[in-house]
């Protein structure tokens, strides 16, 4: 059992072993799938998506492609399209290095402190609680990334569903499920995204709410003004 699992939503972060981030929309949920994909490699960088075509100039390779916000990125940042797509502008996922910014994702891997970071949500959550089961860290710090500085309900439920799994609780996650759609339905009081942000909402909504479709576990590294992704499982 671990002797301390905390769920952080506003922002105050304390030395743990290992941290935890979840962004459901979107950053922790493209960068498990496009992980699981194999690209050639993943990069995450924070500051405006200028600056990202700029360090995306400067590794100067033509199967570089930059994930922001369009009409200046190469692509958006949708776990639907990394999901299904195979090949990018002709060259197939595996070749490809993909530069991720996102200014809200970076900020908070820039922010915790901790040993060892892992992206999680619900598409790789078991993997996750296995990932952490099986290395026992001594101190967690799961982190609701949330959107624009305010709380996200999306990402405090995924979060207590990690939480009941680490606890050993028996519990289902359509509980969990239930309850968001309720909230988006405005059946339900809660904090939770604007419809607009979700294109096209109920078809966004409800793939990333899928669970455990992908066994990757995303780890964040550190290198210099940017952070590698690589998969902490393997397969």
């Amino acid at each position: 059992m671990y002797s301390k699992i905390s769920i952080v939503t506003d922002f105050k972060f304390t030395v743990v072993d290992t941290a935890v981030i979840i962004d459901i929309y979107s950053f922790t949920s493209v960068i498990p799938i496009l992980l699981n994909r194999k690209p050639k490699r993943l990069i995450t960088i924070g500051g405006s998506l200028e600056n990202a075509i700029k360090f995306k100039e400067e590794i100067c390779h033509e199967c570089t492609f930059v994930i922001g916000d369009p009409p200046k990125s190469d692509f958006p940042p949708s776990p639907l399209l990394f999901y299904y797509k195979s090949k990018f502008k002709g060259n197939r996922l595996e070749n490809c290095t993909f530069i991720y910014q996102s200014s809200n994702g970076s900020q908070m891997l820039d922010g915790v402190k901790a040993k060892e970071i892992i992206i999680c949500s619900f598409f790789n959550i078991k993997a996750v609680y296995n990932y952490l089961n099986n290395n026992k860290p001594n101190s967690i710090q799961i982190v609701c990334s949330g959107f624009k500085g305010k709380r996200a309900v999306e990402d405090e439920v995924c979060a207590e569903y990690l939480k009941s799994l680490l606890e050993g609780e028996e519990d289902t996650p359509r509980r969990y499920i239930n309850y968001l759609m309720r909230i988006f339905k405005g059946e339900q009081e809660g904090d939770f995204l604007p419809r607009a942000i979700l294109t096209p909402p109920i078809e966004m909504l409800g793939f990333c709410l899928r669970k455990d479709i992908t066994n990757t576990v995303p780890i964040a590294r550190k290198n210099g003004r940017f952070f590698e992704i690589i998969n902490g499982t393997k397969g």
